[in-house]
């Protein structure tokens, strides 16, 4: 009957909506007008025919609407306790601001959800099987996370069993761990349990385990004489085999916690006669296998698709895990053979744009997504493009300059994913083919590259508002096929060839006083490389050194003001493309994963007294 009077009542008022909401009752669905006059309806008390009661509160209600908005009124409503007239009913548990909410979001499918209520709102809404509105509770609460109230968002999602929102803050954690541990003072609250989960955890984000035993150490501090009696099971949450032999002698070892422990002694033996093997032999690699040295899952890969060596073409696919400080070969190879290509990384799709074959300069572009890992072929560009600069930026990759077989070109084009469509932009001041490009403050910086005359020191800026490029302060030097990265506001350039030689010096562009300033010397001269952030470190990886392919891999740390050595390349390689991809969910597809122990034993926590 009641279906029936609220039809008759939307006849009446708009009678175009008859058959329109007939059909939308039937789906257990409601239009948009349907719930804007059954809204009506409640607000003037009308057609209204079941009561909810909470907290000394009564709502009229119109029981269809409730049944559509969730099983749990679909059950109170139907069941075989509910008599056929019965019109109250008793919603225990529940505030009346809560049930106003439930309500609300029943009737407008939505509610007002801030910071003061949703821990509020979303068990009210889960016990109520409001499960779209406990949705939007859960996606408000991991949009919204920070390094102070992460902790606590953590512990109550693993109260009340919010798998989604535990996993965001979970990964949260993993992301911020340093951050988290030196402000948050939930941090402080961790059970031994809770701390230990965390520490020892593959997933934590830590450039160095250094980062690990201090966050140990605060966590003691905190209640030292209740919680120092800990410190052999938090030592071993530490891969102390990637600790520095001084900072572990000098802050690990003669640490009081530690060096008052007689149950950390034969770990602390241990682990000092490790890493002073590594030490006393240069060309040792550490080895992975040890429960000392167990890399952690980094957050972020560098991928490297095609390239060639000394004039031989490859598809490679390879991937690096800076934690391992080892590559992997991918067995998801490209189809095609790819070198003086851009590559760049949107979500977890990696594209593959322009190049050349061996025989043709491309205005091909593929991708390849790392979770289904599947290639696909997408729209060409406008232009065939050799010795491409390409870059991501919003919703777009960008596409500047390069060789078409002919030219060298000024123009640039942008891809829209969603509609699989490049887009002609305007043209730069100069024409530049191997030039490098990276974007900064919602602008897309190129600098150097070939004019089919010289070399260039020229740069500019595209500003994708205004579709308009302007010219900035020259480099130092004339580059082509160098290297580019952004790192904390200031853009890197490095290498290349300067038109006779290749070149191993370096400077950094500062946007704000449009300024260039030199930076120390890579340990190789180097063009056609790859150059990536990781980590906060400047990576360069492979390249042409004027003779042949090197295989050399370095890294810049800017706190130091040093070029340090890492892993080689599995060979040398040149002309190929680099990405930084960051939170892979299937990460360990891509990363060196240790072989599996066959039999563990625990270790029970020693506790002295």
């Amino acid at each position: 009957m009641f279906i029936a009077a609220v039809v008759s009542s939307l006849v009446i008022r708009k009678s175009e909506a008859k058959q329109e909401m007939a059909a939308c009752v039937d789906k257990l669905e409601l239009s948009t007008h349907a719930y804007d006059v059954l809204t009506d309806l409640r607000l003037c008390g009308q057609l209204c025919d079941a009561i909810l009661k909470v907290d000394n509160r009564a709502f009229s209600v119109h029981r269809a609407v409730m049944y559509i908005c969730s099983p749990y009124f679909r059950t109170l409503f139907t069941n075989k306790l509910t008599t056929v007239d019965q019109k109250e009913f008793v919603i225990p548990s529940v505030s009346g601001e809560m049930m106003q909410a439930i309500i609300d979001f029943a009737y407008t499918k939505k509610t007002q959800i801030t910071s003061k209520n949703v821990k509020q709102l979303l068990p009210v809404a889960d016990r109520l099987h409001v499960y779209e509105l406990a949705k939007q509770c859960c996606d408000f609460l991991s949009e919204n996370l920070n390094t102070d109230g992460c902790m606590e968002t953590y512990r109550f999602a693993k109260k009340h069993y919010f798998t989604d929102l535990k996993e965001a803050c979970y990964f949260f954690i993993m992301r911020n761990v340093r951050k988290i541990s030196l402000s948050s003072e939930a941090f402080a609250d961790l059970s031994i349990d809770e701390i230990c989960e965390i520490l020892s955890s593959n997933d934590l984000n830590v450039k160095s385990e250094e980062v690990v035993f201090s966050a140990l150490i605060r966590w003691i501090d905190h209640a030292p004489e209740i919680r120092k009696c800990h410190i052999y099971r938090l030592l071993k949450t530490v891969r102390l085999g990637f600790l520095n032999t001084r900072y572990f002698a000098e802050n690990v070892r003669s640490h009081p916690y530690v060096a008052d422990n007689p149950f950390c002694q034969p770990l602390v033996h241990e682990a000092l006669k490790f890493l002073c093997s590594l030490d006393l032999d240069d060309f040792k690699v550490i080895d992975l296998e040890s429960h000392l040295a167990k890399p952690r899952t980094p957050h972020e890969v560098v991928f490297m698709v095609g390239g060639c060596r000394n004039g031989s073409m490859t598809n490679d696919v390879k991937s690096y895990d800076s934690r391992a400080e080892k590559w992997i070969d991918s067995r998801y190879l490209d189809k095609d053979l790819h070198a003086y290509h851009a590559l760049v990384a949107m979500g977890t799709k990696i594209y593959v744009i322009g190049g050349y074959d061996g025989f043709h300069y491309i205005n091909g572009v593929r991708s390849f997504d790392l979770v289904t890992k599947e290639w696909d072929v997408v729209a060409p560009m406008h232009k065939n493009r050799c010795y491409v600069s390409a870059v991501h930026l919003g919703d777009h990759i960008y596409a500047m300059g390069g060789f078409d077989g002919r030219d060298r070109l000024g123009s640039a084009e942008f891809y829209l994913p969603s509609r699989n469509q490049w887009t002609m932009i305007a043209p730069m001041h100069h024409r530049r083919s191997d030039a490098k490009a990276t974007t900064l403050n919602e602008k897309i910086y190129i600098f150097g590259g070939f004019n089919g005359d010289t070399c260039l020191n020229s740069g500019e800026y595209y500003t994708p508002s205004t579709d308009q490029w302007t010219l900035i302060e020259h480099m130092r030097m004339r580059r082509t096929g160098f290297g580019v990265a952004m790192m904390d506001g200031y853009i890197y350039c490095m290498g290349g060839l300067g038109g006779i030689s290749r070149l191993c010096c370096g400077e950094r562009y500062n946007p704000a006083t449009n300024t260039w300033h030199a930076i120390p010397d890579m340990f190789y001269m180097r063009s056609h490389f790859g150059f990536e952030v990781i980590d906060d470190m400047l990576f360069a990886f492979g390249g042409f050194d004027g003779i042949s392919s090197i295989a050399g891999v370095e890294y810049f740390d800017v706190k130091t003001q040093e070029w340090y050595d890492t892993s080689d390349l599995p060979r040398s390689l040149e002309a190929f493309g680099t990405c930084v991809v960051k939170d892979i969910p299937n990460v360990r597809d891509y990363t060196y994963q240790p072989k599996p122990v066959e039999k563990s034993e625990k270790q029970n926590d020693m506790c002295l007294t």
